[in-house]
């Protein structure tokens, strides 16, 4: 996956960006969401959100860019602008940076999937492993600093309900 300012700028280099900008000239980028998985490519998505400040919609442009959408979905609160000349934690980082703090924790686990979301100057991070934990990690995208680390079984999630049979 390429750094996050690479693909920005091949995004701002399509017509549908520069329509998109034209018709919401105070939009701004707050986000960006990723998922990879580390076994295959296939499946891997990435995606820059941005605030339309005039209506408080969400405009999303995914990979590999051939439209800018505005959702019907309003934000509250306003989100803070996004400035990639701020981040130390990239997007191809953030395999490595996951080892490292697996290591710090003493979790040996291996990760199959990850959804990551930057957002307010930190990565929060959902990884799926192989056995079918969820580490759900949080990450200073400028310091790299793990802020929280918190491992949770799937089956936590999911609820088995019997049913009468009349």
């Amino acid at each position: 996956m390429a750094k996050s300012q690479q693909l920005f700028d091949r995004l701002k280099q399509k017509s549908c960006y520069e329509k998109f900008i034209k018709a919401n000239p105070e939009a701004y980028l707050y986000a960006i969401f990723a998922m990879f998985s580390t076994e295959e490519k296939e499946g891997d998505k990435m995606q820059f959100d941005f605030l339309v400040e005039k209506n408080n919609r969400v405009a999303i442009a995914e990979y590999p860019f051939e439209e800018v959408k505005v959702s019907l979905q309003e934000i509250n609160p306003k989100p803070k602008k996004l400035e990639l000349s701020e981040i130390n934690l990239d997007i191809e980082d953030i395999p490595e940076e996951v080892k490292k703090i697996q290591k710090e924790k003493k979790d040996k686990t291996n990760i199959t999937k990850t959804i990551a979301i930057l957002k307010d100057g930190a990565w929060d991070l959902n990884c799926l492993t192989a056995t079918v934990d969820i580490l759900k990690i949080k990450i200073d995208a400028k310091t790299k600093e793990c802020l929280n680390f918190k491992k949770e079984s799937l089956m936590n999630f999911i609820q088995f309900k019997k049913v009468k049979k009349d």
